[in-house]
């Protein structure tokens, strides 16, 4: 996404570019095979974010592609593979969604509240993306294994917010506290928030006003202020 807006391979914008190992996986494969390995984790990605990782079976989504459910097998050894996949595809998602969002401002005031803006859960996908990581976090919180891809993944997240809180800092937009501590506090507000829009208590218009207000009030440098 980055060569075709920019023309270049390094990054230009502040998103963290994600580690090989959580995007998803390359395989050395004909054509065929790895749209038909697209199409599985896509599909995939859509069932489990709508029904929900114990509803959806290999054989449902094996229907949903059109193929058999052994097919879906050769490629994935099991649910908890694919479901995974379906976390790297996430992550993708943002990344690009970031790249080319983020390209074309300068502002850090700017640029930190349009993050905020394309990580809301919003549209079909956007509850979708949050719906892998929501179920992500309760498999993580009971202790289930094979989701290595939470850790880095979520890095790249805060790592992208600490990355403008910094730069900001540094052309006198933002205070001088921790760049750390204030990345800590909008993260824990943005995920805290997102879960009570997708249970239905807040809107994303909503979140995206107090998260702002937030960013308003307790990152921006105040004019005649010190921190």
């Amino acid at each position: 996404a980055n060569w075709l807006i920019t023309g270049s391979d390094a990054a230009q914008t502040p998103s963290a570019a994600p580690p090989a190992d959580i995007l998803p996986k390359r395989h050395r494969e004909d054509e065929k095979h790895a749209q038909r390995r697209r199409s599985i984790i896509e599909r995939a990605w859509w069932l489990f974010s709508e029904q929900g990782y114990a509803a959806v079976r290999i054989a449902d989504i094996a229907k949903d592609v059109g193929v058999s459910t052994p097919t879906v097998h050769y490629y994935f050894p099991s649910k908890q593979a694919l479901f995974a996949e379906t976390l790297h595809y996430s992550v993708k998602l943002a990344y690009d969604r970031q790249v080319a969002g983020l390209q074309p401002i300068t502002d850090p005031v700017a640029q930190l509240k349009r993050l905020v803006e394309l990580q809301l859960p919003l549209g079909a996908e956007g509850r979708a993306e949050w719906s892998i990581w929501l179920q992500t976090w309760t498999k993580l919180a009971v202790s289930e294994g094979g989701l290595d891809t939470h850790s880095p993944g979520y890095r790249r997240w805060t790592s992208t917010v600490h990355d403008i809180i910094s730069a900001g800092q540094k052309t006198g937009h933002f205070v001088t506290v921790d760049a750390g501590t204030l990345t800590a506090e909008l993260t824990a507000m943005f995920d805290g928030m997102g879960i009570q829009v997708l249970t239905g208590n807040l809107t994303p218009s909503q979140m995206f006003a107090n998260i702002c207000g937030f960013i308003d009030r307790t990152i921006i440098q105040q004019q005649g202020a010190t921190s």
